[in-house]
Formats: structure tokens, sequence, C-alpha cells
């Protein structure tokens, strides 16, 4: 797991799996500025949050509990 925080553009992207460059082959939008990549077999790669200096809402995001402990172990503005 890898997580990502961009200051200026208040995004924090949590990387849950590998898949290598263009792994990504669909993105679902679950609302509340919260995205999630699916490889082509359908695993989660990764989760994107922005606004994130508004709070971070885990409601229906896949693999919650590995999510929060990841943005737990790092310094933002947007405990989870």
């Amino acid at each position: 797991m890898h997580v990502t925080y961009d200051s200026e553009a208040d995004a924090i992207y949590v990387r849950l799996r590998d898949g290598g460059r263009g792994a990504a082959k669909r993105t679902v939008d679950l609302g509340g500025h919260r995205y999630v990549n699916y490889d082509a077999a359908g695993n989660v790669l990764g989760v994107e949050f922005l606004v994130v200096s508004r709070g971070i809402d885990l409601t229906d995001v896949p693999e919650a509990g590995r999510v929060a402990k990841a943005l737990r172990a790092i310094p933002h503005p947007a405990p989870a």
C-alpha cells in the first residue's frame, strides 16, 4: 500500500495494489469526490479522494479498513 498526498490539489490517492503502468481499466465515481480504480479483472487498484481538507468519507469505499489504516499513517488535514 502506498499513499500520496498532494496539498496543491487537496487530494489523496491510496494505492492498494500495484497493477503497473496503465493497469487501471475502469474508474468508478462513488460521489463526494471519491473515485475507485479497477484493473481488467475487477480488482481494486486504488482510491482517490479530492477536497480532502473537508474530510474523507469512507462509506461504500472498497477495502475501507485498509484505506483507513493507510490514511491514519500519514500527516494530512483530513483524519480518517
